[in-house]
């Protein structure tokens, strides 16, 4: 799994550091909502259950994590807040889709937390 540079996370979401690490184990937690950006899509943003990550479906979709929600209202919220932020600082010449591609970290950035 593939987390963002700036890593989006609700306030109901406790312990990041906890959730992350369970995430990196594959663990399914049943209160946590994904905000994913996949980069093979044009679709912005794809929310879904954090154990639905670990189905053979989405396992070739190369997905960066984006936020953690509680649910799917709260990662409606985390999205809308998402691109309110960044389409200031996105110029004209540079598509959004890409600037949140490119803001990620290498797969093994949360193992030491």
């Amino acid at each position: 799994m593939v987390f963002m540079d700036n890593l989006y996370i609700s306030q109901n979401i406790k312990n990041a550091a906890k959730v992350m690490r369970k995430l990196k184990r594959r663990k399914r937690m049943h209160s946590v909502h994904l905000i994913c950006v996949n980069p093979n899509s044009n679709n912005y943003f794809e929310i879904f259950e954090s154990g639905e990550a670990f189905k053979n479906i989405f396992a070739s979709k190369n997905y960066i994590i984006a936020g953690l929600a509680t649910d799917k209202p709260d990662a409606l919220r985390m999205i809308v807040h998402i691109l309110t932020a960044n389409l200031n600082a996105v110029s004209s010449s540079e598509n959004l889709h890409n600037k949140m591609l490119s803001n990620r970290k290498d797969e093994n950035y949360y193992e030491t937390i």
